[in-house]
């Protein structure tokens, strides 16, 4: 009975952080998009990547949480072009050390054609604070314990 509960309970968890990410991706559209072009960069380059390089290629607006980047690898990873190899410690000071996944190109001309369909999109209007339900759902999501593999956590900036 146990094992049926805790299943169940991390289904429901996982489907409410698809939930979240999927409404995230489009009140920020712009900001996800570029972190997905600089993921797919850096898997390019390098080989691997983690939140941490994405974090550090997207520069956000005063306002926008850096939990929107958590939406970034999900769509990447369900088309098969990158794929989880692993976690790693964050190097960021804000994540204290917590547990980041390591993600790999998993097709690389899936990734090149990506990126060629997904240009840079350009900077939204300035946000109007009254239309903005999107920080409600940043500051939720941030009450909430991180999960290791979405890649962000509680306080992250």
């Amino acid at each position: 009975m146990m094992i049926a509960t805790t299943i169940t309970d991390h289904q429901s968890g996982e489907s409410a952080k698809l939930a979240a990410h999927t409404m995230l991706e489009a009140r920020r559209e712009v900001f996800i998009n570029r972190g997905r072009l600089a993921l797919l960069m850096r898997l390019l380059d390098a080989g691997t990547a983690t939140a941490d390089d994405v974090r550090a290629a997207v520069e956000l607006p005063h306002g926008i949480a850096s939990v929107c980047l958590g939406a970034v690898p999900g769509p990447l990873a369900r088309l098969n072009i990158i794929r989880r190899v692993g976690f790693t410690k964050t190097t960021r000071p804000a994540g204290h050390a917590r547990p980041v996944t390591v993600w790999e190109l998993a097709d690389r001309d899936a990734a090149v054609l990506w990126l060629e369909d997904h240009p840079d999109l350009p900077d939204p209007p300035p946000r109007r604070h009254d239309e903005d339900v999107a920080g409600l759902l940043d500051t939720i999501t941030k009450k909430r314990p991180p999960a290791a593999t979405s890649g962000y956590a509680k306080g992250d900036s």
